[in-house]
């Protein structure tokens, strides 16, 4: 539909290459890149792909062009009519927006002393849209069409996150100024237990975490469930709170063989990464310990399997609807689990799913 268009304004033909120096010049501005067919809900697919000539070896895919300055949002999945005046005032927008960014592009080329045409022509490169799949694609690309990524070790400063999704194509100013701010880091603070740990449990959690002391929030919630308490504990992510219920479980079950545990999560997924964290800790306590039967109560659990894990089960990670619609439903079968049941962790997500 463009190309016509513009080849008779320009008296030349429309390359990729020159939609791609475009894409260079504002690429907030547009999208190029192709897509699968199926998922356009427009009508000029076809004539894209005549244009082009693309999507011959991979038909499903086509070489598609969209202003992201501007749209018409849609009311009841109808598209409502634009007037002339409001086309005309966003056909004007994006020109002295055009204008603006080449007259920055030539100032900056100037001020560097680099030659603008040899720096359009090089910059424009790696806006030319390749075939998903292709040896030429470029890591977003990858990125779009579910390519492997290399995962960082280290995880970078938010700050300079927060600066690299400024200078992505999706970004709109969404990120309001002074609306983020950066906690400088602090020294960890450490405290100690008001009892001793076993050997075996101190080997174990250094062996599996390379735990060598515990923070203060740690040791406060540990003293308190020690004397008997009930404890609440509300700290960010990743600050350690797993330890807090595993240490009391643990160094419990060494104490007496009868110690049984219950951990409440809401969704299955969770429920199996923090049955796996405790048993990693486990793992190196066999000697002391024995082979300590841990296992998921829920939905997926196979009703051959229930009757076991009820008997022999020292700690049961299960979610609030099987502990409403079958664990307290039948607390005569689970009297002997309840009647030594010492510690119940709940999540704290636990009590949404349940209102």
């Amino acid at each position: 539909m463009l190309k016509s268009a513009v080849e008779g304004q320009t008296k030349k033909e429309l390359t990729v290459e020159d939609v791609a120096q475009m894409k260079f010049l504002v690429p907030k501005n547009l999208r190029f890149a192709y897509v699968d067919e199926e998922l356009l809900q427009i009508h000029v697919v076809g004539q894209a792909k005549d244009i082009y000539e693309v999507g011959r070896e991979i038909p499903r895919m086509v070489l598609f062009l969209e202003f992201l300055d501007g749209e018409v949002k849609q009311k009841s999945g109808k598209t409502p009519a634009v007037s002339q005046k409001a086309v005309l005032a966003l056909v004007k927008k994006r020109n002295e927006d055009f204008v603006a960014a080449v007259n920055n592009f030539l100032s900056g080329c100037a001020e560097k002393g680099v030659d603008a045409v040899e720096r359009l022509v090089d910059g424009c490169r790696e806006h030319v849209p390749r075939l998903p799949g292709h040896p030429q694609s470029s890591s977003q690309e990858s990125l779009s069409t579910g390519g492997d990524i290399e995962i960082p070790k280290e995880r970078k400063p938010v700050a300079e996150i927060i600066e690299e999704i400024k200078g992505l194509d999706l970004y709109r100013q969404q990120i309001v100024p002074n609306g983020h701010r950066v906690i400088p880091p602090q020294e960890a603070a450490f405290g100690d237990l008001k009892f001793l740990l076993s050997q075996a449990l101190v080997n174990a959690l250094y062996t599996a975490r390379n735990v060598t002391r515990l923070y203060i929030h740690q040791v406060e919630a540990i003293n308190n469930l020690h004397d008997g308490h009930n404890v609440i504990v509300s700290t960010s992510t990743s600050s350690g709170k797993s330890l807090i219920y595993q240490v009391p479980i643990l160094h419990a079950m060494e104490k007496s063989a009868r110690t049984r545990a219950m951990a409440i999560f809401p969704t299955k997924a969770l429920a199996q990464d923090q049955k796996r964290s405790l048993m990693e800790v486990l793992g190196y306590m066999t000697d002391i310990l024995g082979e300590v039967v841990v296992d998921a109560y829920d939905g997926d659990t196979e009703l051959e399997d229930r009757d076991k894990i009820r008997q022999d089960a020292r700690v049961i990670f299960t979610n609030p609807d099987m502990l409403h619609c079958s664990i307290l439903p039948n607390r005569d079968r689970w009297k002997e689990f309840l009647q030594d049941l010492k510690y119940v962790i709940v999540d704290g997500a636990c009590f949404h799913c349940s209102m």
